[in-house]
C-alpha cells in the first residue's frame, strides 16, 4: 500500500492555482447569472476545480443549475435560508477560452453567488501533514518514478514484520497503535478517495515519508542493528534469509503477473492474433487465405515482423504464389520457418486455427521457458530470483511475446541445449542448434557452446563433424528448398550488418540527442536504458571468461554480434537489438559473479526490463 500511494498519490513540490472570480454578486429576476470566465491558461492540462458559496435568502430549497458554454457541468440543492458550498470539476478546462460564459440558473431570484475560484485544488493543508484535496481524476506533475516505488516495496518486503512484542510498555505499544492506526486509514483514504468520491488527496513527499516511519517504527532499530553489524558483502545474505519463505510466491505472482498482462490485450473478434500485429499498410497484400479469417488490424500502423512469420504458417511449403507479394522480404522471411511450422502443426491447416495458433505458442513457450530456467535460478533466494527476472521480463523476452516474434521461444532450445550439455548430451545439443537456425538464422552462433573444453581430446575429429552436419544442415537445405521455391531475390536483412561499432556508437550517438531535444518524459530513455544494460552484458561476460560455463559460451556469439549489427536493429526506442542479443541477457545473469558486486551489476544489466514492462504494460504501470 506504501508502494502504491507512493507511485500515484505523492508530490514534491504541488504548485497551487487559484484564480478568483467573483465575490458577491445578486441574481437577476430571472434567478441567472452570467461570469465572464479569465484565462485558464495556469490550469492547463489539469481538471479544474469549481468552488462557489451560494446563499439561499428564500425559505425553500432551490435547485441550482451550472453550465459552461451552454453544457451542464452539475446541478445541485440550496437549502433554504443558508449559505452553501458547492465543489464542482471542470474535466476538460483546456477547452475553454478567456471570456467563455459561467451560467448560473435557479428558479427565480433571492439568491447570492457569495464567492466563485477556479483552481487546481479544492482545499490544503500545510506543516507537518501536508496533503491537498484535488479532483479525483488529478495527479502530481512531479510524482516519483515507478522505479522508486518499486524500491520502496521491494525494501519494505524485507522487513519479516513489525514487531510489536518488543513494545512492552502498555503506554508506548498503545501510542504507537493509535497512530499507525491513523495512518493506516489515511492511506486508505488517500487510495480509494478518487474511486468512491470526486475528490482526491495527494501528500507531500516528507508526510509520506513520516507516515512510513510511523508505521515501521518498531522495526527500525533492528533493521539499524542488522544494517551496522553487516558487512556490505554479508548484508545481501541477510537478505535472503528474510525472502527464503516468500521467493516461491514472488515467483508465482509474476508469472501471474504476465499472464494478466497478456490476456488484457485479447480481442473478442480477432483472439490472440493482437500479439501479431498486422498493420493496415500491408493489409491490401496479405494473403487471401488469411484476409478471408478474422485478425487485428493495426490502424494506420506497418505492423511488425511477426505478420509474416505469420502467413508462412499458413502455407509453410511455400507453395502460394502470392507470398511472394505478401512478404516484405521472401526469402529473407522464409529462411525463419521452424515456428511457423509448429503454428501450422497446432493448427491442423486451417488457417483460422493456425494464426491463433502462432500467436498463443509463444506465450506458452514463454510459461515453459519460465520453468526450465527454475534449473538455473532456483526458487530459493532473493539473488535467484532477481536473476530469474532479469532474464523473462527483458524488454527482449516480452517484446518477443507481445510481437509474435521468434527470438524468445528460440531460448527455450537454447535452454534446453545448454542443460543437456551440462549432462553431457552434446550430439542431442547439436541437433537443438540446428533447429534453432531454422527459427532464426543467427541462431548458429550457439554452435560456440559446443566447443567444450579438451572437447578435441575427449570426443574426436568424427564427433566433431557429426556435430558440424546437426548445427548447418538443417538451415543449409532448408535454404536450397526456399531458392528454388522462392529464388534468391527479397533475400533482405542488408542494413542489419555494419562496420565494427558503427551502429552501436551510432544509437548511443542519436538517443543522446533525443533526450537533448525532447528531455526525460521522451522514448529515448527507453533506448537509454537497453544500452545501458547490453554495454554492462557484454562488459561482465568479457571479464568473466567461464569458458567451462556452457551460458558464458553460448552468450560469447552474441558479443561479438554486437559489434557488426547494423542501424536496422538498432533503431528504435528501444529497437531490435534487445531481443536478438536475448543469449546475451541470459548469458550474462547465467555468469553475474555473486559477490559484493552483484548488486549494483545486476541492476545495470538489466535495465531493460524498465521497457519491458512498459511494453507489456503490467497493472499499474502507467510511467517509468
Amino acid at each position: 500500500m506504501c508502494a502504491v500511494v507512493l507511485h500515484g498519490r505523492v508530490y514534491d513540490d504541488f504548485e497551487a492555482q487559484r484564480l478568483h472570480v467573483v465575490r458577491g454578486q445578486h441574481s437577476n429576476a430571472q434567478g441567472t447569472i452570467t461570469v465572464q470566465l479569465p484565462d485558464l491558461s495556469p490550469l492547463a492540462g489539469q481538471p479544474a476545480a469549481l468552488v462557489l458559496r451560494v446563499s439561499n435568502e428564500r425559505p425553500e430549497t432551490r435547485v441550482l443549475r451550472v453550465a459552461a458554454n451552454g453544457t451542464t457541468v452539475a446541478e445541485v440543492s440550496l437549502a433554504g435560508d443558508r449559505e452553501t458550498r458547492v465543489d464542482l470539476v471542470l474535466q476538460n478546462s483546456d477547452a475553454l477560452s478567456p471570456g467563455d460564459d459561467l451560467t448560473l440558473t435557479s428558479d427565480g431570484d433571492g439568491w447570492l453567488l457569495a464567492f466563485l475560484e477556479v483552481a487546481n485544488i479544492y482545499g490544503f493543508s500545510r506543516g507537518l501533514f501536508e496533503f491537498v484535496v484535488v479532483p479525483a481524476s488529478a495527479r502530481p506533475a512531479d510524482r516519483p518514478a515507478v522505479l522508486a516505488s518499486l524500491t520502496v516495496f521491494a525494501i519494505l518486503m524485507l522487513f519479516p514484520g513489525i514487531p510489536l512484542d518488543t513494545l512492552r510498555n502498555k503506554f508506548v505499544r498503545g501510542t504507537y497503535l493509535a497512530l499507525a492506526s491513523l495512518v493506516v486509514l489515511l492511506l486508505i483514504a488517500v487510495l480509494v478517495a478518487p474511486w468512491i468520491s470526486s475528490f482526491g488527496v495527494l501528500l507531500a513527499a516528507h508526510t509520506f515519508a513520516l507516515c512510513v516511519v510511523l508505521l515501521y517504527a518498531p522495526a527500525l532499530p533492528a533493521v539499524a542493528r542488522s544494517v551496522v553489524r553487516s558487512a556490505p558483502s554479508t548484508l545481501p545474505r541477510a537478505w535472503e534469509r528474510v525472502w527464503s519463505r516468500r521467493v516461491l510466491v514472488a515467483y508465482l505472482a509474476l508469472l501471474t503477473l504476465f499472464v494478466i498482462s497478456i490476456t488484457k490485450l485479447y480481442e473478442p473478434a480477432a483472439g490472440m492474433t493482437v500479439l501479431i500485429r498486422f498493420g493496415e499498410q500491408f493489409e491490401d497484400r496479405v494473403l487471401p487465405s488469411v484476409r478471408a479469417v478474422p485478425h487485428y488490424i493495426e490502424d494506420d500502423s506497418a505492423g511488425y515482423d511477426g505478420q509474416f512469420y505469420a502467413q508462412l504458417a499458413v502455407d509453410p511449403l511455400l507453395r502460394d504464389p502470392a507470398l511472394g507479394d505478401a512478404l516484405d522480404a521472401p526469402a529473407y522471411r522464409a529462411r525463419r520457418i521452424f515456428f511457423s511450422w509448429t503454428a501450422f502443426l497446432l493448427g491442423l491447416g486451417q488457417p483460422r486455427w493456425v494464426l491463433q495458433a502462432y500467436a498463443t505458442q509463444y506465450v506458452i513457450l514463454w510459461l515453459l521457458l519460465a520453468w526450465v530456467l527454475c534449473r538455473w535460478f532456483p526458487p530459493r533466494d532473493l539473488q535467484s530470483l532477481c536473476l530469474w527476472f532479469g532474464c523473462m521480463f527483458s524488454h527482449g523476452m516480452v517484446i518477443s511475446v507481445i510481437a509474435a516474434v521468434p527470438d524468445g521461444a528460440s531460448m527455450l532450445l537454447l535452454a534446453i541445449g545448454v542443460l543437456a550439455i551440462e549432462r553431457g548430451r552434446l550430439r542431442r545439443t547439436a541437433g537443438l542448434v540446428g533447429l534453432a537456425s531454422l527459427a532464426k538464422d543467427v541462431n548458429l552462433l550457439w554452435s560456440a557452446v559446443l566447443i567444450v573444453p579438451d572437447g578435441l581430446k575427449r570426443y574426436g575429429w568424427r564427433d566433431l563433424c557429426v556435430w558440424g552436419l546437426m548445427v548447418a544442415g538443417p538451415l543449409s537445405l532448408w535454404m536450397l528448398y526456399v531458392a528454388a521455391t522462392l529464388g534468391i531475390e527479397g533475400v533482405g536483412g542488408g542494413r542489419n550488418f555494419a562496420t565494427p561499432l558503427a551502429g552501436y556508437l551510432g544509437n548511443w550517438s542519436l538517443t543522446y540527442a533525443a533526450l537533448g531535444d525532447e528531455g526525460w518524459d521522451s522514448y529515448a530513455r527507453l533506448s537509454l536504458y537497453a544500452m545501458v544494460g547490453l554495454t554492462t552484458q557484454s562488459a561482465v561476460l568479457l571479464a568473466v571468461r567461464d569458458w567451462r560455463n556452457p551460458w558464458w559460451r553460448a552468450g560469447l556469439g552474441s558479443v561479438v554480434l554486437m559489434i557488426f549489427l547494423g542501424p536496422a536493429v538498432w533503431e528504435g526506442y528501444p529497437g531490435a537489438v534487445t531481443r536478438v542479443l536475448l543469449p546475451m541477457t541470459f548469458a550474462f545473469n547465467a555468469v553475474l559473479p555473486r559477490n559484493r558486486w552483484f548488486w549494483p551489476l545486476f541492476v545495470l544489466g538489466n535495465l531493460s526490463v524498465l521497457p519491458g514492462l512498459e511494453v507489456l504494460r503490467v497493472p499499474f504501470w502507467d510511467y517509468i
